[in-house]
């Protein structure tokens, strides 16, 4: 994810010029029903680098979500948040099956 306001404009513009606000929608959570659809302001709470989820874009989603009392997104942004945690979790487990095998080989 990207730091910095301006930084983060220049890299949505930049997706959105390559890619179309359609795409751009898709690293977003929410919507504000009251914007446009071809406005960035429409999407609410991003949760990537427009690449990778990013766990700790889970956790800022997250915890906005649940300051403003968007308590649908909150929800979403949790049951990600555990998606990604159980691949995460999978994946050691599957990486430390195949080196203790790769060992007993050895």
């Amino acid at each position: 994810m990207c730091s910095g306001g301006e930084d983060l404009d220049q890299q949505e513009n930049a997706f959105i010029r390559q890619h179309g606000i359609g795409e751009y929608a898709k690293w977003y959570l929410g919507i504000d029903d009251q914007e446009d659809p071809d406005n960035k302001g429409r999407y609410k709470f991003p949760y990537s680098d427009f690449d990778k989820v990013h766990r700790r874009g889970l956790l800022a989603a997250e915890s906005r979500a649940g300051q403003r009392k968007y308590y649908d997104a909150e929800l979403a942004v949790a049951h990600l948040h555990g998606m990604l945690e159980a691949l995460r979790l999978t994946a050691d487990h599957s990486t430390r099956r195949i080196r203790g095998h790769q060992t007993s080989q050895s």
